[in-house]
C-alpha cells in the first residue's frame, strides 16, 4: 500500500524487477467452482435449516 508519491526512482526499479521476474511469473487464479469444491471438501458444510 502506498502512503506517499512513488519517487522516479522507486519507479524505475519496481520496473527493473518485474522485467527481471517477468518470464516466471504465471497466473494462479482459480474458478469459481474450484474454490467452492475445494472449500466443500476442507470444511463442513452448514444447511440453513429450521432448528
Amino acid at each position: 500500500m502506498l502512503t506517499k508519491e512513488p519517487t522516479p526512482e522507486l519507479i524505475k526499479d519496481w520496473k527493473r524487477i518485474f522485467e527481471t521476474y517477468q518470464c516466471l511469473m504465471l497466473p494462479n487464479r482459480k474458478t469459481g467452482s474450484e474454490v467452492d469444491s475445494y472449500f466443500r471438501s476442507k470444511y463442513i458444510t452448514m444447511l440453513n435449516s429450521k432448528r
